[in-house]
């Protein structure tokens, strides 16, 4: 479940809160099971780091999560 959408790059202003998933996002997903959650960030610089929880917004997951808004769920691997 998508449960916190920020966006902004700290270095040219400060955060700020959004309605819907897109590039330069960061997202808490949480897992409907259990309590784990990831993080991910919508990268739209070159060469997303995965080990900072970077991801292209083109790549699978990216495009899953394009539009997508606080309380929506996804479904992993699908």
């Amino acid at each position: 479940m998508i449960g916190l959408v920020l966006t902004g790059r700290s270095r040219h202003h400060a955060f700020r809160q959004t309605e819907e998933v897109g590039p330069d996002t960061a997202v808490l997903l949480t897992e409907k099971s259990s309590a784990r959650h990831l993080v991910r960030i919508l990268e739209t610089l070159p060469d997303p780091k995965i080990e900072r929880g970077e991801i292209a917004p083109d790549k699978e997951l990216g495009v899953k999560l394009i539009g997508r808004k606080v309380g929506d769920e996804i479904r992993a691997g699908s």
